[in-house]
């Protein structure tokens, strides 16, 4: 059931409720509602900015990525993952749960690509392949 200032003031209407108990009430349910996932505008553009991000990240490595060779990958990796950290604890400290939630996706889905970039450097990368391979042919390693 959707809760409306209408209702809420139908309510103080048939003497329920008093009109400053609706307000009240409309008020703290406004707060309580805020962090709730839905199709609004901003939603919409936490999703898709999240979106991008992991994308960037994740499938649309290419071989300008493999010129950093595998200390450069494994150093860009920890660089976006601490800035992803920090900012979900921003979010998280501000009460936005949404945004923080996404940012620490973002530092989850970072992780094959740090493993990817340390084995390139040590040498255990068993093969020629790059990174961009392997969504194609996911591979053991």
């Amino acid at each position: 059931m959707t809760i409306t200032r209408q209702k809420l003031n139908d309510a103080a209407a048939r003497d329920i409720i008093s009109p400053a108990q609706a307000d009240a009430l409309f008020d703290f349910l406004q707060l309580q509602d805020h962090d709730q996932p839905r199709f609004s505008f901003t939603h919409v553009l936490y999703y898709l900015g999240g979106l991008i991000a992991i994308g960037a990240m994740t499938l649309f490595m290419n071989l300008g990525w493999e010129s950093f060779g595998g200390a450069g990958i494994v150093v860009l990796s920890a660089l976006y993952a601490v800035i992803g950290l920090l900012l979900t604890r921003s979010f998280a400290r501000k009460n936005l749960t949404i945004p923080a939630g996404i940012c620490a996706t973002f530092v989850v889905c970072l992780a094959p690509l740090a493993i990817y970039g340390l084995q390139q450097w040590l040498g255990l990368w068993p093969d020629n392949s790059s990174y961009r391979d392997y969504h194609q042919y996911i591979q053991w390693h």
